[in-house]
């Protein structure tokens, strides 16, 4: 079992030094994995995506990441919520992206499904019994993603119960992001010439800020299509009448 961060802290006397490292935490939205965007939807300058047409569910990945700084090793966790701006629209906790998923705690989904709140998306802060062979100099932890890139974090489900509105829908991301600023050794067995060594580490020093985004999406219908799609219904309607 995954050990938890709040055990870390009580464990390892975790440093926590809020952004003293200089790293600027940012988040946004991807519509596939690995991230990226599906045919035919290219998002401005100001993070629109034009959804006309696409069908009325989509899977959007929360992606994080930690940029410049010094000493910067990587995301170890998100901590924040969803919300879900426009009419017509609604959300839904798809899942945690690997690694991310920690405690496999998703959120808690409001009533009105506008908003998901309580996700904790974190990663292992250890890293334990690193084979060490005979020979080789000290083996380091791995590097983490998150660094001066975006990690894909989190899934959530938008579903539309009305695609024929023109409209802006906003997804918005507003959370805490934990940077890795250092390793400690909690456990070493060098290794001899007859047996393979071992070490283990925990992070011992963190660096957190602030990290949001968002997305728009876009519904630009034909002009008159509301309409034509109301023709449709009411001509099928006396179709059946007659």
């Amino acid at each position: 079992m995954k050990k938890s961060v709040l055990a870390l802290l009580a464990v390892a006397g975790l440093a926590a030094v809020a952004n003293a490292q200089g790293i600027d935490g940012q988040a946004g939205f991807s519509f596939a994995v690995p991230p990226g965007l599906p045919s035919g939807t290219t998002p401005d300058a100001d993070g629109v995506v034009d959804i006309t047409g696409l069908g009325n569910t989509f899977t959007l990945q929360l992606l994080v990441g930690g940029f410049g700084g010094q000493g910067n090793l990587g995301l170890l966790s998100w901590v924040g919520g969803l919300n879900l701006a426009g009419t017509g629209a609604s959300i839904t906790a798809n899942a945690l992206r690997a690694p991310y998923n920690f405690g496999g705690i998703v959120g808690v989904m409001s009533p009105d499904g506008q908003s998901i709140s309580g996700i904790d998306a974190n990663r292992s802060a250890f890293q334990d019994n690193i084979p060490w062979l005979f020979g080789d100099p000290q083996p380091a932890p791995a590097l983490l993603a998150g660094i001066d890139a975006m990690d894909d974090v989190y899934r959530v489900t938008v579903t539309l119960s009305d695609t024929t509105t023109a409209r802006d829908i906003t997804l918005s991301a507003t959370g805490i992001s934990t940077f890795v600023t250092g390793w400690g050794v909690t456990a070493i067995s060098p290794p001899t010439e007859e047996d393979a060594g071992s070490v283990s580490y925990a992070v011992n020093a963190i660096a957190t800020d602030l990290a949001p985004g968002a997305i728009i999406l876009r519904i630009v219908p034909a002009p008159g299509a509301a309409a034509l799609l109301g023709l449709g219904g009411l001509l099928a309607a006396r179709r059946r009448r007659a």
